[in-house]
């Protein structure tokens, strides 16, 4: 069954399942707009963007955050610029290869990211803990067939 298939075939509790995630989805940008507004001040979504996936990978190289956020090289550096400035990345020369610029979050960083992420923990305030394990492993397995189906890489 392919993509349009699957979507023209939805059953009952699908399309309530669907429509349930399309809201919250709403709802956490909705939230995700305004704890920027707060606690990432002045920094820009992309800039937000840069920040999470350096807390995923930590020292990384300018090449494979590029690759990682699908955008060009020259647009990276100017976001690194920008955070560097605000004190919140550093860079630093490769160890192997001092041609390559490794990223990295400083204290500052660590701290605005930690701040921005306890939004989400604030979701799950009202599931037991048998519920987050539960969903937990449903979005294991949700990451993992759309990775698998859509060959996607981290």
């Amino acid at each position: 069954m392919d993509f349009e298939e699957s979507a023209t075939s939805l059953s009952a509790i699908d399309e309530e399942i669907v429509t349930n995630y399309a809201q919250l989805n709403w709802y956490i940008t909705d939230l995700r707009r305004r704890l920027e507004a707060d606690a990432l001040a002045g920094t820009t979504r992309g800039q937000g963007k840069v920040l999470g996936v350096l807390q995923q990978h930590p020292h990384i190289s300018q090449k494979e955050l590029a690759r990682i956020l699908d955008i060009r090289a020259a647009s990276v550096s100017e976001l690194i610029n920008k955070l560097s400035t605000k004190g919140l990345v550093r860079r630093q020369t490769g160890h192997s290869d001092h041609r390559t610029t490794v990223i990295s979050l400083t204290p500052a960083g660590r701290a605005t990211l930690k701040h921005y992420r306890q939004f989400g923990a604030a979701l799950l305030v009202d599931l037991t803990e048998e519920e987050r394990n539960q969903l937990d492993q449903i979005t294991r397995k949700l990451v993992s067939s759309v990775k698998s189906q859509y060959a996607l890489t981290d």
